[in-house]
């Protein structure tokens, strides 16, 4: 799945970005949650670097939420 370029942000703290996955024939969605404690990711898909950068600023990334065990999603690799 190729990464996608940009993310929604619906409300100051939750931000959204869906892409298609021809693998599973489907249009993925996933979520940003931002708390006093980092940033949560749900279910995530590939983010372009810039975007992933622009998403989380200076935050650290709490967690890595994956609501199906038999989803198949993007693993982070390096710092983020």
């Amino acid at each position: 799945m190729r990464p996608v370029p940009d993310f929604d942000r619906i409300a100051s703290n939750i931000s959204i970005w869906h892409g298609y996955d021809s693998a599973v024939k489907a249009e993925l969605y996933s979520t940003c949650l931002e708390t006093a404690d980092g940033t949560y990711f749900i279910d995530p898909i590939p983010l372009e670097s810039e975007a992933l950068y622009e998403l989380i600023g200076s935050n650290s990334v709490a967690g890595i939420i994956v609501t199906a065990s038999a989803q198949k999603r993007y693993r982070w690799e390096g710092d983020i």
